[in-house]
């Protein structure tokens, strides 16, 4: 897969708080090595620069939760605005905000993806739970959905018009036409980012994650995510949002049955 197209503010500015484990005494000591990070690139998601090797499921003695906010520091920019060109009664004559940078009240960035990189074993892939992607008011929901590696796909269309669901992975392969009303179903067999468009309606568009782990989360509408039963050690978590083109990076310590909470601080510049 090409990189995901972004229309970003540029580079993220790495300003991560201080990382701490909840109730307990100092936390790790924080890595030197904080640092903007390319996203990822095609085939390997994790950004490891390596093939993906296969993910041993196996029950989790002792887990951890990794836990936090993503946010944007300063001053939100106006939501970009799309306007409906056709099919005026399904989709309106409204103008549709874009959710390329959905900030909440207390800075919170939704459907920033966190994952942790490089983890071997764990806890079932099927927690990741069945995703489902709908066309409806001619806009996908959800903005960002995950799927882990040849699970099954719910792909739906809501609306009475017809809707294309297209994209161009380098790995894996997406491309139909649901009637109003439709459905289908599909499985990707490779772990990479797809962004999804309609051709028909050129506003729409979101980001399908096929994962080669259960270790990942899209942040909800306050910025908060959780990855939880995390086999104790150390690891590098990674967080993506759609407008920017870097990632954010921190290294996590986890210890049995507890809890590290971390905060990842996208800025604008």
């Amino acid at each position: 897969m090409e990189e995901p197209r972004r229309s970003g503010y540029g580079r993220a500015v790495p300003i991560l708080l201080a990382l701490a484990l909840a109730g307990c005494g100092p936390g790790p000591e924080a890595p030197a090595n904080v640092a903007n990070v390319p996203p990822p690139v095609a085939g390997d998601p994790q950004g490891s620069g390596t093939e993906e090797r296969p993910y041993v499921e196996e029950p989790v003695a002792g887990g951890g939760t990794i836990a936090g906010r993503v946010i944007l520091s300063g001053e939100p920019p106006p939501r970009r605005r799309q306007r409906v060109d056709r099919d005026a009664g399904a989709c309106g004559t409204h103008e549709i905000e874009s959710e390329e940078l959905v900030v909440g009240s207390d800075r919170g960035l939704r459907w920033a993806v966190v994952r942790l990189e490089q983890i071997a074993r764990g806890k079932p892939l099927a927690s990741l739970g069945r995703a489902r992607i709908d066309n409806r008011g001619c806009v996908f929901v959800p903005h960002v959905a995950l799927t882990a590696v040849n699970a099954e796909v719910e792909l739906r269309n809501s609306d009475p018009v017809a809707h294309t669901m297209d994209a161009y992975p380098r790995r894996n392969t997406l491309g139909l036409q649901l009637a109003g009303g439709g459905s289908a179903t599909t499985r990707f067999e490779y772990p990479e980012v797809i962004h999804v468009e309609c051709q028909i309606h050129k506003w729409m568009s979101c980001f399908l994650w096929v994962c080669e782990h259960p270790y990942y989360a899209v942040t909800g509408a306050d910025g908060r995510f959780e990855l939880a039963d995390v086999p104790p050690g150390r690891y590098i978590v990674r967080a993506w949002a759609e407008r920017f083109d870097d990632e954010l990076a921190r290294e996590v310590t986890v210890e049995p049955g507890r809890r590290a909470e971390v905060e990842f601080e996208f800025a604008i510049r």
